[in-house]
């Protein structure tokens, strides 16, 4: 049975709402990070609240990226969200307008990572896989200034 436009357009809401409330969990994952730990482990980062339309900044020694979200429509293999993060220049504060690294994932939270590239798949599901997404990603800005 072909769908028509507007349960096109409604299953469409549907999966981008449903991806939307996993960054959003991501996001709180993140910021509960730097207070993690006895004593807290990266008591010096900071993490923004989530900005409309799907955005939040990390901060650390000195650098400030940014995880934006994206909607992947496909039908062939799923929808998908994207988290994109960005460099900002602590200089200027103006973001760069190229993406240094991003990570897919699905509803359920699974991303493509694996912890330290083997084992079991990271899941955004979880605070432990997304600090491990959040720390990762932070270490690889700060080592390209």
């Amino acid at each position: 049975m072909k769908l028509d436009v507007y349960q096109a357009l409604e299953l469409a809401a549907k999966r981008y709402r449903s991806l939307r409330t996993r960054f959003e969990q991501f996001h709180a994952h993140a910021k509960s990070l730097p207070n993690a730990g006895t004593p807290p482990l990266l008591a010096d980062m900071s993490v923004s609240d989530l900005v409309a339309p799907g955005y939040f900044d990390v901060s650390l020694a000195g650098t400030t990226i940014r995880f934006q979200f994206e909607y992947l429509p496909d039908s062939t293999v799923g929808d998908k969200g994207v988290a994109v993060a960005y460099l900002f220049d602590r200089f200027t504060g103006m973001r760069a307008d190229k993406a240094f690294g991003n990570f897919d994932f699905t509803s359920t939270g699974q991303t493509e990572h694996k912890f330290d590239g083997n084992g079991d798949p990271v899941s955004i599901a979880d605070e432990h896989g997304s600090w491990y997404v959040v720390a990762k990603l932070l270490a690889e800005a700060i080592q390209r200034k």
